[in-house]
């Protein structure tokens, strides 16, 4: 019996809070074709709704809980904050493995928390740290992937900035990087056999995150600009890729399309690690923090204050030619960050985009102390 095709078409951060409205108005005509056809639900995300954590669970059937993935970094036996990877993922084995048992030649692109790729039964163009790593599997498919496409990039040029120039150029950008992945998708399904495709777009979640204000009347700082259709623009961006790939895809495949994680109005943040210290919970190296240092603590000034500051006053083009990691190290100058935690003496600490709060077991002397604390 001929296999049935399987093609997942991964849109991170898609909601239909947005798709819906703009489907009822004809803008998505694609995917309003499609849904006629097929069934459409709200996939619950994990806890946390964070990309790694999501995709993750999607792809071993597992929680946070136990594939060990609940942020983009996690704190290793040093105390240092590392990115995670496919290598950070507790599973035995994942769907990519059993596809592979069952002989089903598997194409993956982009699809997060496959770098470095995995030995499979078919192709992985995994999502890169950058173009030097070995982030294709086959290694010699890196070789035709960039002869085929020399313009090839894993990620973003710019920076968002909150001036006028920026907010345009990074839109601009991000348009241009999927528009290229499309076009490396299809070249997959002109000439790849496949039974299973999968392939992961991150625009959506890039341009919901920064523009979301400009189209939220909602939003406390809503601002009505040439900003405002940009988040429609994306969604319609993705219904065209998608025809695109529809045009690729033998008529009798199985198609799904899916999201990690949906979208809202971003207003502001707190720094739990402050709200942890005056519980008296958690504790910071004092010797070591210098003048400059607690100065910033005591008027709270955190890494995330300096950045928007930036971006208020700006300067956010200053930071499009600096890596995370430089970022990182800067900030780490002016703030209070993890290497200030006494890891000797607090009980529990918070790290990740989403504050969850750690407990530090080297402390806790039983399990009845652990299930009070």
């Amino acid at each position: 019996m001929k296999k049935q095709k399987i093609f997942i078409f991964g849109m991170d951060g898609a909601t239909w809070d947005v798709m819906d409205p703009l489907i009822k108005q004809g803008k998505l005509p694609t995917f309003k074709k499609f849904l006629n056809k097929g069934r459409k639900a709200v996939l619950n995300t994990t806890n946390p709704p964070l990309t790694p954590c999501a995709w993750t669970s999607f792809f071993t059937g597992k929680n946070p809980g136990k594939h060990g993935l609940y942020d983009f970094y996690y704190i290793n036996e040093n105390k240092e904050l590392k990115l995670n990877s496919a290598l950070s993922v507790r599973s035995e084995k994942d769907l990519w493995d059993f596809l592979s048992e069952k002989n089903m030649r598997t194409i993956l692109f982009n699809v997060p928390m496959t770098y470095p790729p995995k030995k499979l039964n078919g192709i992985v163009i995994s999502d890169a740290p950058n173009l030097k790593s070995d982030f294709v599997y086959p290694t010699d498919y890196k070789k035709l992937l960039l002869s085929k496409f020399p313009d090839y990039r894993v990620d973003e040029k710019t920076k968002y900035g909150e001036d006028k120039k920026n907010r345009r150029k990074f839109f601009e950008d991000v348009y241009q990087l999927d528009l290229l992945r499309s076009k490396v998708m299809n070249f997959l399904l002109e000439t790849e056999k496949w039974d299973f495709f999968m392939i992961h777009f991150t625009m959506l979640d890039r341009v919901q995150h920064w523009y979301w204000k400009f189209m939220d009347k909602s939003h406390p700082r809503y601002e009505q600009n040439e900003c405002s259709n940009y988040i429609e623009r994306t969604y319609q961006l993705m219904d065209k890729i998608f025809s695109e790939a529809l045009q690729r895809i033998p008529k009798n495949s199985t198609i799904l399309i899916m999201s990690d994680h949906g979208f809202g109005v971003y207003i502001k943040d707190i720094n739990v690690n402050m709200w942890l210290k005056k519980e008296g919970y958690l504790f910071f190296k004092e010797k070591n923090i210098g003048l400059l240092k607690r100065f910033f603590k005591k008027i709270n000034f955190s890494p995330n204050k300096i950045i928007n500051l930036v971006f208020y006053f700006r300067f956010g083009f200053l930071l499009k030619s600096l890596s995370k990691k430089t970022i990182h190290k800067i900030t780490n100058q002016f703030t209070i960050n993890y290497e200030d935690i006494d890891y000797s003496k607090s009980k529990a600490y918070s790290y990740g985009h989403y504050g969850p709060i750690y407990i530090n077991k080297d402390l806790i002397k039983n399990k009845n102390e652990y299930e009070e604390l």
